[in-house]
């Protein structure tokens, strides 16, 4: 039987839905959509001309309405679809929505790696949404499983500032104001993640600053550029060295020294390791101005000390 659909009613007629023929008791029976049936005897030889003829027809007319169900376009030349006959580009993939699954839309490999292969797939379970996303399987070993690469063949290319690669995230027409541009995960777990304003957290999705790190740093080297003063004006003749007496004052009463943050401050704004440092310095430094004054005044008692006791022998 070939064509869209036959019903055979009775014993001896067929009635076709479509453009159909079908054998039955010795006869060849052929329907129209105006279901008038045609019947030859096949038993006739006067018939087999007919059955010829008819053949002759049915099977290009058969084969016709295959190739117009089909939903790809491979021509000579212009755009190739697969799942679609209106290609807009080269190559244009429309796979069927598969409801509650990913749709998986192209597979890569080579036929001695059965275990390792590039694939392009759909990885939302949801209906009504695509996610493209690019995975490079890999089990013959522990190598890397995906390497994008950007590669220049002239060295002479090699200058300028431009990056050989660029990861992009953009509204089509400016930039990101509100949503993170990436985030690195771990299943799901995330660990590093950049914010629309350039803000990069380790172990934090909320970076307050340029690097925001949740956990420990571990550095062969650490410089710190910045802007403020180095307290060297300590030094300067002008410069007004607070007392002893008004520091112990203080720290009576504050709890810490003078233009040091308390433990409260650090505790709610966090601790600047720049500013630390050279308030630590600022403070070292007007110690030693102090240690420079105690010595000079220790030496001038000492001297007064050794003259009392020259004029106590004369007498």
């Amino acid at each position: 039987m070939l064509g869209l659909s036959v019903k055979l009613d009775r014993a001896d007629h067929l009635y076709g839905i479509g453009l159909t023929y079908a054998y039955w008791r010795g006869r060849l029976y052929t329907g129209y959509l105006n279901n008038e049936t045609l019947i030859i005897d096949l038993n006739q030889k006067n018939h087999i001309m007919q059955v010829k003829s008819i053949l002759s027809l049915l099977l290009p007319l058969a084969f016709t309405s295959v190739c117009l169900a089909q939903t790809n376009t491979l021509p000579t030349s212009g755009n190739v679809g697969i799942g679609t006959t209106t290609p807009t580009t080269l190559l244009e993939i429309n796979k069927a929505a598969q409801q509650g699954n990913g749709e998986l839309l192209m597979r890569m490999g080579v036929t001695d790696a059965p275990g390792d292969h590039l694939t392009i797939r759909n990885s939302t379970l949801s209906n009504n949404q695509f996610i493209p996303t690019i995975t490079g399987q890999r089990n013959s070993d522990d190598r890397f499983a995906l390497i994008i690469s950007g590669s220049i063949s002239d060295v002479s290319k090699d200058s300028g500032t431009n990056a050989l690669l660029a990861f992009d995230a953009r509204h089509i027409t400016g930039q990101i104001n509100n949503r993170p541009l990436f985030v690195w995960t771990n299943y799901n777990v995330k660990h590093m993640t950049m914010l629309s304003n350039g803000n990069l957290g380790l172990g934090t999705t909320n970076p307050q600053a340029k690097l925001s790190v949740d956990g420990t740093i571990l550095a062969t080297e650490v410089k710190v550029k910045t802007n403020i003063n180095v307290p060297d004006y300590v030094f300067e003749p002008d410069y007004a060295l607070p007392s002893l007496a008004k520091v112990e004052a203080y720290v009576k009463e504050h709890k810490h020294l003078p233009e040091i943050p308390s433990a409260a401050d650090i505790q709610r704004d966090g601790l600047d390791l720049a500013e630390m440092n050279l308030l630590l310095l600022k403070k070292v430094e007007e110690i030693t101005l102090h240690l420079i004054r105690q010595e000079a005044l220790l030496g001038q008692q000492q001297q007064q000390i050794h003259e009392l006791q020259r004029s106590v022998t004369k007498d």
